[in-house]
């Protein structure tokens, strides 16, 4: 039996229209989300090449700024590694407040597809007005190890052992958590089982996956 003209061409459309589907949640999906953009030194450092590469003759003199680590900013810091419960290496810095310290540690976090690094100069603001910053690299984020992002228990688990991890390294018996993006809402999440954090900043938590993963299609397309 013989397909119709315009049967054959609707079914090609089909096939077009669910490729595309299956591209789109590819691309999304797994490529922002459960597998993030590595922010790490050598994405610095690949940023700052090009960067200079482009620059005239007559550009050299413009000055960019590249951050790696805190001591970049002046701040003096120590190296932490945290293990998750998966056996994960968690990376973070820990910046001690400077002469005006007032005995509050915020636990800065970072967005999906960012790392500690975006933060230095947010964490040098912090410092300067007598805070301890804790600058967490997430799994699958920066430096830390893991290669997907889940949304889920895990990130809320690791966020655990951070603070478990900030409470034994600090004096400090007042933790804060700064959150932003996806990462606020896991930080919300645990806020409802750890209720010895003494307050959060939250900024632009999703009130559902759902509604972010359409905002975030919006935003790319």
């Amino acid at each position: 039996m013989s397909l119709s003209r315009r049967t054959v061409t609707i079914l090609l459309a089909l096939l077009l229209l669910a490729g595309g589907t299956v591209f789109l949640l590819r691309l999304v999906n797994i490529n922002e989300i459960a597998h993030p953009r590595r922010v790490d030194s050598l994405y610095v450092r690949v940023l700052e090449e090009n960067y200079r590469s482009g620059l005239s003759s007559k550009e050299k003199f413009v000055t960019a700024h590249f951050y790696y680590t805190p001591a970049d900013l002046g701040m003096p810091f120590s190296e932490m590694e945290i293990t998750s419960f998966d056996s994960i290496t968690l990376k973070a810095w820990l910046i001690p407040a400077g002469p005006q310290d007032n005995n509050i540690t915020l636990v800065q976090i970072h967005d999906l597809n960012e790392s500690r690094i975006t933060g230095l100069e947010a964490a040098r603001q912090f410092r300067d007005r007598g805070f301890t910053v804790v600058m967490p690299d997430m799994r699958a984020h920066g430096a830390s190890g893991g290669d997907l992002f889940t949304f889920g228990p895990k990130e809320t688990r690791d966020l655990q052992k951070v603070i478990n991890s900030v409470k034994e390294a600090t004096t400090s018996e007042n933790i804060v958590l700064v959150a932003k993006g996806a990462n606020a809402s896991i930080a919300a999440a645990l806020l409802a089982e750890d209720h010895s954090l003494k307050a959060a900043v939250l900024q632009s938590p999703y009130d559902s996956l759902t509604g972010y993963l359409r905002n975030l299609s919006k935003e790319k397309w």
